[in-house]
């Protein structure tokens, strides 16, 4: 399910971030705005569930808040009525929490999301 994750963030956010700036864990390049995600599946059966952690890391804090809210209008299922489709998979995601904080290593400002996802096979 990792790389269905991977290929549902690319898809469903092409034009937010520009190419190569969506990564699992952690990100090397803060020259431009960043989304860097993690996942955790915990589930078994027909239909599984995961949290996916996305944050938004830009130097800018008003950059973060309006890359985040972008994020939120795409992803969060909850609000659009309708699953996020991969080739294999059908996705649900709830917005469960999130914030903002000021990265003061980095001089960056990183915003969460956290999202309780639910996804089965197509």
């Amino acid at each position: 399910m990792e790389l269905e994750i991977y290929g549902l963030l690319c898809e469903y956010l092409a034009g937010i971030f520009v190419p190569n700036a969506i990564h699992p864990i952690k990100t090397g390049d803060l020259s431009k705005p960043n989304l860097v995600y993690e996942y955790y599946d915990d589930s078994a059966g027909t239909v599984h569930t995961g949290m996916l952690t996305l944050k938004i890391i830009s130097p800018s804090y008003d950059e973060a808040a309006c890359l985040s809210a972008q994020v939120k209008n795409r992803l969060n299922t909850d609000v659009q009525g309708q699953s996020l489709l991969s080739d294999s998979y059908a996705v649900r995601c709830l917005l469960a929490g999130g914030g903002c904080l000021y990265n003061s290593d980095f001089d960056r400002y990183e915003y969460q999301q956290i999202y309780t996802i639910r996804y089965a096979r197509r």
